[in-house]
Formats: C-alpha cells, structure tokens, sequence
C-alpha cells in the first residue's frame, strides 16, 4: 500500500520546512538550534549525529522540541534510505510523548510495506490512543486495505478489532472520505455473529445516500432498518453536502466530476427500491467494495 511517500512527504514538508524551522527567532544558540538549522539547509550529513547526540544527552530537549528532534532523525533516516534505522526510530518516537504525526504516519507505512499487518493493527490501536490526530491523518484506503487483508485471510477477530476501532474513532482528515462502506462491513461481522442490536445501531447511523442504498439492497439489513429512512431526502442532502465540499476543495482532482456525478443520484433511487422490492434477486456479497475516492 503506497500510501507512504506521495502523503507523507507533504506532510513533513509542511512540518519539518516551515518558515519558523528555516528561520527560527534566534535569542540564544543552543543544540536543538543548530540541529534545526542543519535540517532546514538539507544537510542531514550535519543534522543527523548531532540530533542522535542530543536525544541520549543527559538532559535532552523537551516539549516541541523533542517532537521536533524525533521526526528530523526520522526523516534523515528516510532521505538516506535507512528502511530499518527509519522503523526503529519512528517506533521509539511513537513511544515517547509528546510525538509527532510523521512519525506516527513513518512507523505504519514501514509495517504496510512490509506487509506486517498485525503490527500495524497495533499501531493503529496505540495511535487512537496516544494521537489521535495520527490516526484521523492516515488515508481511508489505507484502512480499507488493512480490512481486506484481515478478511480475506479469515482473521475475523483483528477484523472485527479494526472495524470496531474504525467505527468509534476514525475521524478522516481527507475531504470526501466515505466511513459507510467500514461502517456496513462491522455491521455485517457483528450481524453475522448474532448480534443484531449491535448491527441495527450501525445501519441507523448511516447518512450518506450510498450507504442508505446498500442497506436497502441487503435483505438482512433492511429488516433492521429504520422504516421512516427518505432515500430521495438523502440524496439531495448530500447533493448539497458534497456541493458545499466540492467548493471548498476545488484543488482536489476529480472533485466537480464527482460533485456533478451525484445530481444523477435521485434517479438512481428507483432502481434501488425495485431491487429492493425483491430480495430474491439479491445476495450481499462480501462488503469488499472500494470506498468512495
């Protein structure tokens, strides 16, 4: 899952290269000074002993500072293609506080890489704890592909874990990140295992005109489905909803296609009610579907 180096370099250039790193309000020179200075010139040649010397110094940088010292020998670590000096030290930055989200976001995508998905259910866990903001940062695919690989190597009970996780925390940062299809496979495994409050309680969340239609086309789940639910009323809200968004984004690529796209959405809301209307016609499949990009 690449989901490393085309969202994490952005996001370290903004943190590790902004103007108060490359310019920082000098009053009194001091290790971490020179360590940032080394950095923001690209000389991780300078920068990367002197930050590992300062972080086992007796009296080490705190705060902000000793976020900032963690994520520069990461990313020298990174720049230098160090895969296993970059995963040691983002997971001993995770473990210390405060930390930084690049860290967070270095430690998941080396476990991604290396297909370690277990680890990286741990990582997961311990970033919903410790950062959530972390967790709220890492792109919906990247959990979408977590939760294919648990499902399809029948590992229900991390399965479950993850979408349970997913279900009470995950707060996507990214615009138009779609939480239903997550949301409707945690509903499928929990209905699936007999617990059909738990199941009920997730589909009655559901908002998006999407999700609405999937649970209209599962026998299953439309039995436990609030009968008052307005498929046309959903549709237009979220017409409205992702045209507000499609303004507000408009540097995103395929965002007015995908805004234009969803006026076609009330027509499609007939079809899904005949279907519906028959449920011998259906089966639900596995709920492996991409999310919405």
């Amino acid at each position: 899952m690449k989901f490393g180096k085309a969202c994490v370099a952005p996001l370290l250039a903004s943190m590790l290269s902004s103007s108060a790193l490359a310019n920082p309000p000098i009053t009194v020179i001091t290790p971490m000074t020179l360590v940032r200075q080394a950095f923001a010139a690209n000389n991780c040649t300078l920068a990367l002993p002197q930050a590992r010397g300062l972080r086992s110094d007796a009296h080490p940088p705190t705060g902000d500072d000793w976020a900032w010292l963690n994520s520069i020998i990461v990313a020298c670590d990174e720049k230098a293609g160090d895969n296993a000096a970059t995963y040691k030290d983002a997971l001993a930055a995770t473990m210390t506080d405060p930390s930084s989200i690049y860290v967070w976001r270095m430690r998941l995508r080396y476990e991604f890489g290396e297909k370690r998905w277990h680890e990286a259910l741990a990582t997961i866990d311990a970033m919903a704890i410790a950062k959530p903001a972390a967790l709220n940062s890492i792109p919906i695919r990247a959990y979408f592909t977590l939760h294919q690989q648990f499902d399809t190597s029948d590992d229900a009970q991390s399965d479950v874990h993850l979408l349970r996780l997913l279900n009470d925390t995950y707060k996507p940062d990214e615009p138009f990140a779609d939480m239903e299809t997550l949301r409707l496979a945690y509903a499928r495994r929990l209905y699936d295992a007999g617990d059909k409050v738990g199941a009920g309680a997730i589909i009655n969340a559901i908002q998006s005109f999407g999700g609405l239609v999937e649970v209209s086309l599962d026998p299953d789940f439309r039995a436990l489905q609030d009968p008052k639910v307005d498929l046309h009323l959903a549709a237009e809200r979220q017409y409205t909803e992702d045209g507000i968004a499609a303004a507000q984004h408009l540097d995103i690529q395929g965002t007015m296609p995908r805004f234009l796209a969803s006026s076609a959405m009330s027509a499609s809301i007939d079809l899904a009610l005949a279907i519906s209307a028959s449920p011998s016609a259906f089966r639900p499949s596995r709920n492996l579907a991409m999310p919405r990009p």
